[in-house]
């Protein structure tokens, strides 16, 4: 998925958004696809809590 993908997807975009910069950057480069608000949210806070 791409950084464009979240901002043109308006199910995913505030999320996407309201996510710190590096976990919207992991998201952004990396092959997932995500779908859905709740695929997105499951693979943010799986990264969040990697980091922290």
């Amino acid at each position: 998925m791409t950084w464009q993908y979240y901002m043109n997807n308006p199910e995913l975009r505030d999320y996407f958004k309201s996510l710190p910069v590096d976990v919207q950057k992991v998201l952004a480069e990396s092959r997932v696809e995500i779908a859905t608000l709740g695929e997105l949210k499951q693979c943010a806070e799986h990264l969040m809590n990697q980091s922290g």
